[in-house]
């Protein structure tokens, strides 16, 4: 079985063909889409091989090179090509719009014969029907990885052939010849002891779980010093893209891993103890989009938003950000929603302090959209508030303002080096009900100015005790005594002047008649 001078094509065949009838699974079925929607898709066959006869070979050497004339070995040609389609939506470089640690992009994954597409999304077919394909991308997720290039043959770092050996290697799969069995049965391997296998070159394993349809496939990529798993039609796997990044962390660069879990719900169960540690330049995490839909055409997944709900009972819970020796340098928090609600309700005491070297700002609403009505209570047995500050500064600008204490004892200290108060109110009521009221003024001058009307009402007696006052009223009450002795003076002076003139009119009448 091979040529006589230079034994090219020659192998080791060992047959049994028709070694028995197939007992189980269904009956071949007729050839149906693998895509029902898409009438461009292939044609996959329906049901298994019962009562077909089965065949089983080994074949060392040279393979086969005209399989189409060995039935078993045109089965198995066949089930060897699905190696090539099972990861079509793996591997594969990033888009080039896609920034590093953004969401996971499939658009150019893949390997072996990728169906092309046009702009409505649709697989090309040629004039006779024939599905239209891109060049060949390999066999193994490695060659179509962007992998760390060897800088030379005996650069042991750098784990990646070029592309082009890569698939040089992939090309001669189903040529280069080698080991080759197959049969329509059941094989069976038992050790008893240990096993080892090394494999020089990639591994791949493929599962197509009792049916022909590469996109229900699943298995392992295990190829330039990575392990994936395959899952198209599922869970795209552990890992989807494997790419090297140059440069990173000031090294000679690292893996990007993208991971991918799509069209599943997922429960976890954690029992016992667990750490999480993170180290690196970037953290992102998103949960839900601002363009929420219930299922995404374009990405074929779905895309809306989540109800998260989460619960936590625990024995101690401690939660430091960043520390007095390395701080945050930036902190930004924002929070939009129609309601929220807030419960607090601790047993023994609650504890908050704050600390800023700058400038503390808050605002509830704005002047373009102020807050319809706010409402805050507050019970306690005892309150105590200290406020120390240099300066204060506070504007209310309310239309009605009601406010009300209540309380068995109130006090109000103020130590200030000087207070301004400015009230512009078109009404203002201010009512006090209280046993006794008790006010102490020191200051080194006080200046009161009322504009307008002023009305003050008292019921009761009312006792004003100023000493200030007091030597005032001493010396307004001496001017006007004296302003009543001069006007007495006066008075008397007036009477003087008109004694004086009854006199001459009397010495004028005595005249007149000759007394």
């Amino acid at each position: 079985m091979a040529d006589d001078v230079s034994a090219e094509g020659k192998y080791l065949l060992i047959s049994v063909p028709d070694f028995a009838v197939d007992t189980v699974g269904l009956k071949p079925g007729p050839l149906v889409l693998a895509d029902k929607e898409d009438p461009n898709s292939r044609k996959i066959p329906t049901g298994d091989r019962k009562d077909e006869t089965m065949s089983s070979f080994l074949r060392l050497g040279a393979f086969h090179q005209s399989p189409e004339n060995d039935p078993a070995a045109k089965r198995a040609l066949a089930l060897a090509k699905v190696a090539l389609e099972v990861t079509m939506v793996q591997g594969g470089p990033a888009p080039e719009e896609d920034e590093f640690g953004a969401e996971v992009n499939t658009d150019n994954t893949g390997v072996g014969s990728i169906p092309l597409r046009g702009e409505d999304g649709k697989i090309l077919t040629d004039k006779d029907g024939k599905v239209l394909t891109e060049p060949d991308r390999g066999v193994f997720l490695d060659d179509q990885r962007i992998g760390d290039p060897r800088s030379s043959s005996t650069d042991l770092e750098g784990q990646s052939r070029p592309r082009s050996e890569r698939m040089e290697h992939s090309a001669a799969l189903l040529t280069r010849g080698g080991w080759w069995d197959h049969t329509d049965g059941n094989r069976i391997s038992t050790t008893y002891g240990d096993k080892v296998e090394v494999i020089r070159g990639n591994y791949k394993m493929v599962v197509m779980s009792r049916q022909d349809n590469p996109e229900g496939a699943g298995g392992w990529d295990l190829s330039g010093g990575h392990v994936q798993d395959l899952g198209p039609a599922s869970m795209p796997g552990a890992s989807v893209r494997v790419e090297f990044r140059p440069g990173m962390f000031g090294q000679r660069g690292t893996w990007h891993l993208e991971n991918t879990t799509n069209n599943f719900c997922q429960t976890s169960d954690y029992a016992g103890d667990f750490y999480e540690h993170w180290y690196g330049n970037h953290k992102e995490s998103v949960i839900g989009s601002e363009s929420p839909v219930e299922w995404h055409e374009e990405l074929e997944k779905p895309y809306g938003n989540p109800a998260i709900v989460e619960r936590t009972w625990a024995s101690k819970i401690e939660s430091y950000t960043g520390s007095s020796t390395v701080r945050i340098p930036s902190i930004h928090e924002e929070t939009y929603a129609d309601t929220t609600s807030s419960t607090t309700d601790v047993k023994l005491s609650i504890s908050e302090t704050t600390y800023c070297d700058g400038t503390i700002t808050s605002k509830t609403g704005r002047v373009d959209r102020p807050v319809p009505a706010m409402h805050e209570e507050t019970y306690a047995v005892a309150s105590n508030s200290l406020t120390t500050l240099v300066t204060s500064n506070a504007l209310t600008n309310v239309g009605v303002q009601m406010e009300t204490t209540i309380a068995g004892t109130l006090g109000s200290l103020t130590l200030a080096a000087a207070q301004g108060d400015v009230e512009l109110i078109a009404v203002k009521g201010s009512v006090s009900v209280a046993a006794l009221v008790g006010e102490v003024e020191v200051v080194a001058k006080k200046r009161i100015v009322t504009v307008g009307n002023s009305f003050e009402w008292k019921f009761g007696t009312h006792e004003d005790t100023d000493s200030m006052k007091k030597k005032v009223k001493l010396k307004e009450l001496d001017t006007t005594l004296d302003r009543l002795h001069t006007t007495l003076i006066n008075k008397r002076m007036s009477m003087d002047e008109k004694l004086t003139a009854l006199a001459i009119h009397l010495q004028g009448m005595q005249v007149a008649i000759g007394m």
